[in-house]
């Protein structure tokens, strides 16, 4: 498991490193730049061998692993036949966004929040509500009183995303209740996205899903999961849904019909080699990550005008310029060598996202860029 590896990701057609020219350091999409466990290798390499690539679908072995994942991860039960088999957590939303057939209808979501979340708000029928986070006790929260002020009879669904991406926050318990007591009371679906939920830069923390805080939140929960981004496999399209209530189930499973793409076996036998002989991989990945993190922490803090919140999740760090006085930072990073994104995507104000999942040696160069940025506005001034 050598994470210091470099890798020639240009010649493998990588949309994250092919977006910009060979100056710039790519930290914008979220994959990482590790190579995958040696599992989930030789998975790919038998379904390989066997020569014959017909159709086949996810099975119970497959279920089994979920399930014990999930139990051993999260302390959650779940039965087998929770589960919903899809390409990505993507399509999950979508095809939740598709189970309200009562239009127009709201979409209320937190912001700033990862852009296909707005994207789903805002079509077919439907309308974004979005409620700014609010800062407390030095980390970003729901603000509840918002959300009431905003929440009409309109508002059918609540997307949630924890951990949270762009802001590494890790909601907990008592914040989750407080949703799942506003959703209650206001009858509004809960589609629930906890792709990172297995990235905590918190050693000792254990991720809270949404849906197993009680039966309110079971019975009215969408949980989206997926090895994807903890075990960076994305391009692999392997996700699930939970879904307890039989009713919602067996509608998101007629509305995903010839609409969303079967689980692919190659994809579902990657998330089985994940989660049963990967953790390893992962603990050492998550020591790597915590390390990088720690690092542009102190680095970032140390720079006259930016400034970081503590993180507890992900590897996408949420960069604060505000003091800087500019209007947007990503475009001038992007000419001194670092391609990040701009707090705006996520309908968030000034602010950038970077991904830290890379090597050291990368992300180093990044932190000089970043001073070298700066330090150029000064000369501006």
């Amino acid at each position: 498991m050598d994470f210091e590896r470099l890798f020639d990701r240009k010649k493998d057609g990588s949309i994250k490193w092919n977006k910009y020219s060979e100056d710039i350091l790519p930290m914008w999409v979220a994959d990482m730049d590790f190579e995958v466990a040696p599992a989930i290798k030789e998975s790919l390499l038998q379904y390989v061998q066997t020569g014959i690539y017909g159709y086949a679908a996810p099975n119970d072995d497959h279920a089994e692993a979920v399930k014990n994942w999930l139990s051993k991860q999260y302390h959650w039960e779940i039965e087998k036949e929770w589960i919903v088999w899809l390409p990505s957590v993507l399509s999950g939303i979508g095809t939740t966004a598709r189970l309200i057939s009562s239009l127009p209808y709201g979409v209320m979501t937190s912001i700033p929040v990862y852009r296909p979340f707005i994207d789903f708000a805002e079509g077919d029928g439907r309308h974004l509500q979005a409620v700014p986070l609010k800062l407390q006790d030095n980390k970003w929260t729901m603000d509840f009183e918002a959300m009431e002020s905003m929440v009409t009879d309109e508002t059918k669904m609540y997307i949630l995303c924890n951990p949270h991406n762009p802001t590494g926050r890790m909601y907990n318990e008592d914040e989750l209740k407080r949703l799942v007591d506003f959703c209650e009371r206001h009858d509004i679906l809960l589609c629930s996205d906890e792709i990172h939920a297995d990235i905590i830069l918190e050693k000792g923390r254990r991720h809270v899903p949404v849906a197993s805080l009680n039966e309110s939140a079971a019975m009215r929960t969408v949980s989206l999961f997926s090895a994807a981004k903890a075990f960076n496999i994305p391009a692999l399209n392997s996700a699930f849904a939970i879904i307890p209530n039989s009713e919602i189930r067996k509608k998101f499973e007629r509305t995903k019909l010839h609409t969303v793409p079967n689980l692919y076996k190659q994809g579902a036998d990657a998330m089985v080699a994940a989660y049963r002989n990967s953790e390893d991989w992962l603990n050492a990945s998550l020591d790597y990550l915590r390390s990088n993190y720690a690092y542009l922490y102190s680095e970032i803090q140390a720079i006259p005008g930016l400034k970081m919140l503590p993180m507890e999740a992900t590897y996408l760090a949420w960069i604060d310029y505000s003091d800087l006085g500019v209007d947007t930072f990503a475009d001038i990073l992007e000419n001194h060598g670092v391609g990040a994104m701009e707090a705006s995507i996520f309908l968030g104000e000034k602010h950038i996202r970077l991904n830290f999942g890379t090597q050291r040696f990368r992300l180093e160069q990044a932190v000089t860029r970043i001073k070298e940025a700066v330090e150029y506005l000064k000369t501006r001034v």
